[in-house]
Protein backbone atom coordinates (compact mmCIF):
# COMPACT_ATOMS: atom_id res chain seq x y z
CA UNK A 1 0.00 0.00 0.00
CA UNK A 2 1.32 3.45 -0.89
CA UNK A 3 2.00 5.96 1.86
CA UNK A 4 -0.60 8.63 2.76
CA UNK A 5 1.79 11.22 1.30
CA UNK A 6 1.06 9.70 -2.10
CA UNK A 7 -2.55 10.93 -1.79
CA UNK A 8 -1.30 14.46 -2.41
CA UNK A 9 -2.60 17.72 -1.09
CA UNK A 10 -5.25 20.19 -2.08
CA UNK A 11 -4.23 22.15 -5.16
CA UNK A 12 -1.39 19.81 -6.00
CA UNK A 13 -1.03 19.32 -9.78
CA UNK A 14 -2.77 16.20 -11.06
CA UNK A 15 -4.46 15.50 -7.72
CA UNK A 16 -8.18 16.08 -8.19
CA UNK A 17 -10.42 15.80 -5.12
CA UNK A 18 -11.93 12.58 -6.52
CA UNK A 19 -8.48 11.05 -7.00
CA UNK A 20 -7.35 12.03 -3.50
CA UNK A 21 -10.60 10.70 -2.05
CA UNK A 22 -10.01 7.35 -3.76
CA UNK A 23 -6.45 7.23 -2.45
CA UNK A 24 -7.57 7.92 1.12
CA UNK A 25 -10.33 5.30 0.77
CA UNK A 26 -7.61 2.70 0.17
CA UNK A 27 -5.86 3.72 3.41
CA UNK A 28 -9.16 3.67 5.32
CA UNK A 29 -9.47 -0.08 4.80
CA UNK A 30 -6.51 -0.64 7.11
CA UNK A 31 -6.37 -0.19 10.86
CA UNK A 32 -4.92 2.14 13.45
CA UNK A 33 -4.14 5.82 13.23
CA UNK A 34 -3.48 5.69 9.46
CA UNK A 35 -7.02 4.42 8.78
CA UNK A 36 -8.53 6.91 11.23
CA UNK A 37 -6.74 9.81 9.52
CA UNK A 38 -7.82 8.43 6.13
CA UNK A 39 -11.49 8.41 7.17
CA UNK A 40 -11.18 11.96 8.46
CA UNK A 41 -9.52 13.13 5.22
CA UNK A 42 -12.27 11.40 3.21
CA UNK A 43 -14.88 13.33 5.18
CA UNK A 44 -13.17 16.69 4.77
CA UNK A 45 -12.60 16.21 1.02
CA UNK A 46 -16.22 15.17 0.47
CA UNK A 47 -17.49 18.08 2.59
CA UNK A 48 -15.15 20.91 1.62
CA UNK A 49 -14.13 20.12 -1.94
CA UNK A 50 -16.82 17.90 -3.45
CA UNK A 51 -19.79 19.47 -1.63
CA UNK A 52 -21.15 16.00 -0.88
CA UNK A 53 -22.62 16.03 2.65
CA UNK A 54 -23.93 12.46 2.38
CA UNK A 55 -20.51 11.03 1.59
CA UNK A 56 -18.87 13.24 4.21
CA UNK A 57 -21.35 12.13 6.89
CA UNK A 58 -20.73 8.49 6.02
CA UNK A 59 -16.96 8.91 6.46
CA UNK A 60 -17.24 10.80 9.78
CA UNK A 61 -19.82 8.33 11.13
CA UNK A 62 -17.62 5.38 10.16
CA UNK A 63 -14.68 7.03 11.93
CA UNK A 64 -16.79 7.44 15.07
CA UNK A 65 -18.00 3.84 14.90
CA UNK A 66 -14.60 2.26 14.25
CA UNK A 67 -12.57 4.52 16.55
CA UNK A 68 -14.79 5.38 19.54
CA UNK A 69 -11.74 6.53 21.51
CA UNK A 70 -9.82 7.82 18.50
CA UNK A 71 -7.72 10.93 18.27
CA UNK A 72 -10.02 12.55 15.69
CA UNK A 73 -13.37 11.53 17.18
CA UNK A 74 -14.11 15.02 18.57
CA UNK A 75 -13.41 16.66 15.21
CA UNK A 76 -15.55 14.06 13.45
CA UNK A 77 -18.46 14.58 15.85
CA UNK A 78 -18.35 18.35 15.44
CA UNK A 79 -18.32 17.85 11.66
CA UNK A 80 -21.33 15.52 11.91
CA UNK A 81 -23.34 18.16 13.78
CA UNK A 82 -22.41 20.82 11.22
CA UNK A 83 -23.28 18.57 8.28
CA UNK A 84 -26.64 17.58 9.77
CA UNK A 85 -27.47 21.27 10.22
CA UNK A 86 -26.37 22.17 6.67
CA UNK A 87 -28.47 19.29 5.32
CA UNK A 88 -31.61 20.63 7.03
CA UNK A 89 -31.67 17.76 9.53
CA UNK A 90 -32.16 20.19 12.40
CA UNK A 91 -33.67 17.84 14.98
CA UNK A 92 -30.80 15.40 14.51
CA UNK A 93 -28.23 18.19 14.70
CA UNK A 94 -29.72 19.43 17.97
CA UNK A 95 -29.86 15.90 19.42
CA UNK A 96 -26.25 15.14 18.41
CA UNK A 97 -25.00 18.44 19.81
CA UNK A 98 -26.91 17.95 23.09
CA UNK A 99 -25.32 14.51 23.46
CA UNK A 100 -21.88 15.97 22.80
CA UNK A 101 -22.38 18.78 25.30
CA UNK A 102 -23.08 16.11 27.90
CA UNK A 103 -19.75 14.40 27.24
CA UNK A 104 -16.29 15.47 28.29
CA UNK A 105 -15.12 15.74 24.67
CA UNK A 106 -18.02 18.08 23.94
CA UNK A 107 -17.26 20.46 26.78
CA UNK A 108 -13.91 21.20 25.14
CA UNK A 109 -15.78 22.43 22.05
CA UNK A 110 -18.81 23.84 23.88
CA UNK A 111 -18.54 27.33 22.35
CA UNK A 112 -18.57 25.93 18.81
CA UNK A 113 -21.44 23.57 19.61
CA UNK A 114 -23.53 26.39 21.11
CA UNK A 115 -22.90 28.57 18.02
CA UNK A 116 -23.97 25.68 15.77
CA UNK A 117 -27.09 25.18 17.89
CA UNK A 118 -27.80 28.92 17.78
CA UNK A 119 -27.52 28.88 14.00
CA UNK A 120 -29.92 25.93 13.78
CA UNK A 121 -32.48 27.71 15.93
CA UNK A 122 -32.07 31.10 14.18
CA UNK A 123 -31.62 30.12 10.54
CA UNK A 124 -33.23 26.71 10.39
CA UNK A 125 -36.11 26.83 12.86
CA UNK A 126 -36.72 30.58 13.19
CA UNK A 127 -36.64 30.34 16.99
CA UNK A 128 -34.83 33.54 17.95
CA UNK A 129 -35.37 33.13 21.69
CA UNK A 130 -33.55 29.80 21.78
CA UNK A 131 -30.93 31.09 19.35
CA UNK A 132 -30.19 34.04 21.67
CA UNK A 133 -29.82 31.64 24.58
CA UNK A 134 -27.33 29.44 22.68
CA UNK A 135 -25.28 32.42 21.48
CA UNK A 136 -25.25 33.78 25.01
CA UNK A 137 -23.89 30.47 26.32
CA UNK A 138 -21.25 30.36 23.57
CA UNK A 139 -20.08 33.89 24.28
CA UNK A 140 -19.16 33.07 27.88
CA UNK A 141 -17.43 29.77 27.09
CA UNK A 142 -13.70 29.49 26.86
CA UNK A 143 -13.26 28.78 23.20
CA UNK A 144 -11.38 29.79 20.12
CA UNK A 145 -11.34 33.60 19.89
CA UNK A 146 -12.99 33.53 16.45
CA UNK A 147 -15.83 31.38 17.80
CA UNK A 148 -16.43 33.62 20.82
CA UNK A 149 -16.25 36.66 18.49
CA UNK A 150 -18.94 35.14 16.25
CA UNK A 151 -21.09 34.22 19.26
CA UNK A 152 -21.01 37.74 20.69
CA UNK A 153 -21.92 39.32 17.37
CA UNK A 154 -24.72 36.86 16.61
CA UNK A 155 -26.03 37.24 20.14
CA UNK A 156 -26.30 41.00 19.62
CA UNK A 157 -27.96 40.57 16.20
CA UNK A 158 -30.48 38.12 17.61
CA UNK A 159 -31.28 40.31 20.62
CA UNK A 160 -31.86 43.19 18.19
CA UNK A 161 -34.18 41.02 16.07
CA UNK A 162 -36.12 40.11 19.23
CA UNK A 163 -36.66 43.83 19.94
CA UNK A 164 -34.45 43.77 23.04
CA UNK A 165 -32.67 46.94 22.00
CA UNK A 166 -31.08 47.82 25.34
CA UNK A 167 -29.57 44.33 25.60
CA UNK A 168 -28.46 44.47 21.96
CA UNK A 169 -26.74 47.84 22.46
CA UNK A 170 -24.89 46.48 25.50
CA UNK A 171 -23.82 43.38 23.57
CA UNK A 172 -22.63 45.37 20.52
CA UNK A 173 -20.58 47.59 22.83
CA UNK A 174 -19.07 44.55 24.51
CA UNK A 175 -18.34 43.03 21.10
CA UNK A 176 -16.56 46.20 19.93
CA UNK A 177 -14.15 46.05 22.88
CA UNK A 178 -12.62 42.89 21.39
CA UNK A 179 -9.31 43.04 19.56
CA UNK A 180 -10.01 43.20 15.80
CA UNK A 181 -13.60 41.95 15.84
CA UNK A 182 -14.51 40.29 12.54
CA UNK A 183 -17.80 42.20 12.12
CA UNK A 184 -16.61 45.55 13.44
CA UNK A 185 -18.00 47.70 10.62
CA UNK A 186 -21.45 46.13 10.72
CA UNK A 187 -21.56 46.16 14.52
CA UNK A 188 -20.74 49.90 14.58
CA UNK A 189 -23.43 50.59 11.98
CA UNK A 190 -26.03 48.62 13.92
CA UNK A 191 -25.04 50.23 17.21
CA UNK A 192 -25.30 53.70 15.70
CA UNK A 193 -28.74 52.92 14.29
CA UNK A 194 -29.95 51.62 17.65
CA UNK A 195 -28.52 54.63 19.50
CA UNK A 196 -30.35 57.18 17.34
CA UNK A 197 -33.30 58.91 19.10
Amino acid sequence: MASPASCGGRGEPGQTPARRLSCWRTHATGAGLRAEVALYRMGTIARDELGDPTQALAAFEELRRRYPDGTLRGEAELSIVGLLARSGRYTEALAESATLLGQRSGTERAAELHVLRGNVYREGLGDLTRAASEYGLASVETGRPATVDEALFLHAVTLEALGRQTDAVERYRQYLTRVHPAHEKEARKRLQRLSLP
